[in-house]
């Protein structure tokens, strides 16, 4: 090997070694990201979640709720002012009952997520859907396509 080569494939290998530590780096800062997207949104999931529950007792209390099915119908009163969380292509908030296979969106239709649910069902406080797999589901593409 001539010197020219040899230093040609040094400065090769270093290039490649540099290519390979920005890349790393880059995809360490991309899960740090949405390491904090996703505590971020679990801590809003959470405050949304405990003024629902608040509101669920003051009306199933007052005699506002008689039975499960009057529950879609008061999802917007659940939620309250939490439904301006709601940013269509980014966020959509989707609501959980008990024995029940389907979320409900805050206009009451109904969205499947077997991720989602499973994930609630395990107290899993946080999981990142990918789009493919948020995409899936007819209403949900449909939301976040904006």
């Amino acid at each position: 090997m001539t010197p020219q080569r040899g230093l040609l494939a040094c400065l090769v290998a270093a290039v490649s070694l540099v290519a390979a530590v920005l890349f790393w780096d880059e995809q360490r800062e991309f899960e740090h990201a949405v390491k904090n997207l996703t505590e971020e949104q679990v801590t809003l999931a959470t405050a949304v979640a405990t003024d629902v529950e608040t509101r669920l007792a003051r009306l199933e209390d007052a005699g506002h709720l008689s039975d499960a099915s009057h529950t879609e119908s008061t999802i917007a009163q659940l939620l309250g002012g939490a439904i301006k969380l709601e940013r269509r292509g980014a966020r959509v908030l989707l609501v959980a009952r008990p024995d029940e296979s389907l979320l409900l969106r805050t206009d009451g239709r109904k969205v499947e997520s077997k991720t989602l649910l499973a994930a609630m069902r395990a107290g899993v406080s946080g999981v990142v859907l990918d789009r493919a797999e948020a995409m899936s589901s007819e209403r949900l593409r449909m939301w976040l396509d904006g």
